[in-house]
């Protein structure tokens, strides 16, 4: 669920920044039956507090109410640094669960993994890098459910390099992404339900059943050794077309001594 209002990180301080949370809340309290987890994008909102009443009281309700597991992606203004936060409501109640974003241009860097019922959590730019996506699938994740934002910056191939990342590590993938392209896919890169945001409607709903993952792959287990072996083919290549062209060289050029013929006396 994405809304399509171009805002980024509204004050949970202000009254539209609560509003947009009564929002959420009406649309996740009218999602189908059985729906049991829901992914809104990256800062959805933010607040000078690490745990504002006004987004954790009303998320927590309407999760336990429904039985929905709900992350929601939330930007912290602390005195001397800004954390980019996901925060995780349980479908049983009780305290969000914490990530912080672990590859951030402006933001402190996170380092834990978050992983509830086989699924992890990552945010955005996170996908553009081996782990923390290889690290969850070695811990035994199946589903990742990745808040994100593109601010309309090529958004649907942003998409594609999650489904991608869920693929090299055997990972199904959520991704809601504001002012981008919401999608979900499974852990074979195949497409369950994708929309752009940003339509008439005041928000981007998808909902697909995806089953989760197959899990840790054979790039998961040994890393980057497809690339490593890419590159020692190139290398391999060109030290043996260098030796080709010195043997060329050496057939072609002339004598470098010559005999003197003996002389008669």
């Amino acid at each position: 669920v994405a809304t399509n209002q171009r805002v980024w990180a509204p004050d949970l301080a202000t009254p539209a920044g609560r509003d947009l949370v009564d929002a959420y809340v009406e649309q996740i309290t009218h999602l189908p039956d059985g729906v049991r987890t829901v992914v809104l994008p990256e800062q959805s909102f933010g607040s000078t507090e690490a745990m504002p009443d006004a987004l954790v009281a009303p998320m927590s309700r309407v999760a336990a109410q429904r039985g929905i597991t709900i992350v929601v992606g939330f930007a912290h203004w602390a005195p001397n640094a800004k954390y980019n936060y996901a925060l995780v409501f349980p479908a049983q109640g009780g305290a969000p669960v914490v990530y912080l974003k672990h590859h951030d241009m402006v933001s402190p860097p996170g380092h834990d993994l978050v992983i509830l019922d086989r699924a992890g959590i990552e945010i955005c730019l996170d996908v553009n890098h081996a782990d923390p996506t290889r690290d969850y699938a070695a811990a035994g994740s199946q589903l990742l459910l990745i808040p994100a934002s593109d601010e309309n910056d090529n958004g649907w191939q942003h998409s594609r390099t999650a489904l991608l990342r869920g693929v090299e590590n055997g990972q199904a993938i959520v991704w809601s992404d504001r002012t981008g392209t919401v999608m979900i896919s499974d852990g074979y890169g195949r497409v369950r339900a994708d929309a752009h945001t940003g339509g008439p409607d005041p928000f981007t709903t998808v909902v697909a059943d995806l089953p989760t993952g197959p899990g840790a792959t054979l790039y998961t287990r040994l890393g980057d050794w497809f690339a490593w072996l890419c590159l020692a083919i190139a290398l391999a290549t060109l030290a043996l077309q260098l030796r080709t062209c010195r043997r060329r060289r050496r057939r072609r050029s002339p004598e470098r001594t010559c005999r003197r013929p003996p002389t008669r006396r």
